[in-house]
């Protein structure tokens, strides 16, 4: 997956405006990234809230970069509605950043839910009591015992 010139672009102006991307300070913003993308960017980056997004929207993996805007524009969607950021211009703005990345959606970007539901289906409790049987086992069997 290549996120091309036109959508780093419109993800840049999406999210920076005059060097605050939405709401956040600067500690919000850090754990935000943190969690998304499990990277400090802007601890990584060492510039201002705009400036370091704008270097990683360029700089970073495009899977990573896909993450992060994913997750600021669930962000953005679940703001009350009387909040500062919230007005019509940048709304219709997020609705048209939504439907350009979708059309990257076929990554391995997944949002977390679906990715614990596939996998609580596998590892239910006897998986995972059988696994414990079997390494009590290799244990009871062990030559260096």
């Amino acid at each position: 997956m290549k996120i091309d010139f036109q959508d780093k672009t419109f993800i840049k102006k999406s999210f920076n405006q005059d060097g605050y991307v939405l709401d956040f300070s600067n500690s919000k913003i850090s754990d935000f990234t943190f969690h998304s993308i499990g990277v400090d960017i802007q601890g990584e980056y060492q510039l201002s809230k705009g400036k370091y997004f704008e270097a990683f929207v360029i700089e970073g993996s495009d899977e990573l970069v896909l993450r992060l805007s994913l997750d600021l524009l669930r962000y953005y969607e679940n703001l009350p509605d009387s909040s500062i950021e919230k007005i019509e211009e940048r709304t219709i703005q997020a609705e048209k950043l939504k439907k350009r990345l979708s059309s990257y959606k076929e990554t391995s970007v997944e949002y977390p839910s679906e990715t614990a539901q596939n996998m609580s289906s596998y590892f239910d409790s006897s998986y995972i009591d059988k696994q414990i049987s079997i390494m009590l086992d290799m244990i009871g069997e062990s030559p260096t015992k």
